[in-house]
């Protein structure tokens, strides 16, 4: 709303008021904005799903080979060696069942710093889990 009446306030000069229809003219910047902030978040989603379908799908085969490492004691020293924000990515990735996206808008994250956190911290598991082997 609040751009909305930036806009309005912007182009006041263009508008002749005494024939024109200020709610009108309005209502069309709303609408123009509206439109444009869907259009957006469509075109993002379609970014993330493009990303998603043309990457390899490495980060799989990282958590396979940590997770078949894994046993209940080796996995509360490994995952002491992680950062909260990527401890709280992979928990909600691998152990909540979530996807790369249900993270990303769990955390309030993009679906880029998601993946990177969950790949940054698989690594870092994988060679924790080296030593401990």
């Amino acid at each position: 709303m609040q751009d909305v009446m930036l806009e309005v306030w912007r182009k006041a000069d263009r508008v002749d008021w005494l024939t024109g229809n200020p709610c009108g003219f309005a209502a069309t910047i709303a609408r123009r904005r509206t439109i444009d902030r869907i259009r957006s978040e469509q075109a993002q989603q379609r970014r993330e799903l493009r990303a998603l379908l043309r990457e390899p799908q490495q980060d799989v085969f990282i958590a396979e080979d940590v997770l078949v490492r894994l046993d209940g004691d080796s996995l509360v020293e490994a995952l002491d060696v992680l950062s909260d924000k990527q401890r709280e990515a992979i928990v909600l990735a691998f152990f909540g069942d979530h996807t790369y996206i249900e993270v990303a808008r769990l955390l309030g994250l993009p679906v880029g710093t998601v993946k990177r956190r969950i790949r940054d911290g698989l690594l870092r598991l994988r060679a924790r889990l080296a030593h401990i082997r």
